[in-house]
């Protein structure tokens, strides 16, 4: 294995996607428990109840197909698994791994997103920007990206200018 092959560091999305996993179970569990153990008779809100239970394990699918992705990090390039990519086109679509190499980055980014619908939600979203314009997007729900973007843009800097 050359010098630009071995992995410096390697983010993982197991503990994260473990959380997720357990909150939707531990949710649907619950209204199962008050589902059965309900005092009332109606039928609608046996159903309700159980509806709520299978939407809570509906949930946990999204997390359980990123178990295993991995962001790894080499002196040569950047691989991450499972992004959406932007083309010059302005379309994004997912792809399973893309690989990077660090002088093809023109710059790591983040954006806030707010959202005021029936809740507030603020999302931050990491943006790796190639020289070509194609843009991919790290997802937040499955990499804990407050401290990801600070970290892969110490390895642009030290990575990056090495061409």
């Amino acid at each position: 294995m050359s010098y630009d092959e071995r992995p410096t560091a390697v983010y993982r999305t197991t503990i994260s996607t473990i959380i997720l996993e357990l909150l939707y179970v531990a949710g649907a569990a619950f209204f199962i428990y008050v589902m059965l153990y309900c005092d009332t008779d109606a039928l609608w809100v046996q159903i309700f109840l159980g509806l709520i239970a299978l939407m809570a394990l509906a949930g946990c699918i999204y997390p359980l197909k990123h178990r295993k992705d991995r962001i790894i990090v080499t002196p040569g390039h950047l691989s991450i698994m499972n992004t959406s990519v932007k083309k010059k086109d302005g379309k994004w679509s997912g792809t399973k791994k893309a690989q990077i190499s660090w002088y093809d980055i023109k710059e790591i980014h983040s954006s806030l997103d707010v959202s005021v619908t029936n809740r507030v939600s603020i999302t931050k979203q990491i943006f790796v920007t190639l020289r070509n314009g194609t843009q991919y997007c790290i997802d937040p729900d499955i990499y804990d990206v407050f401290f990801l973007e600070l970290k892969l843009k110490e390895f642009l800097a030290e990575y990056g200018r090495k061409r």
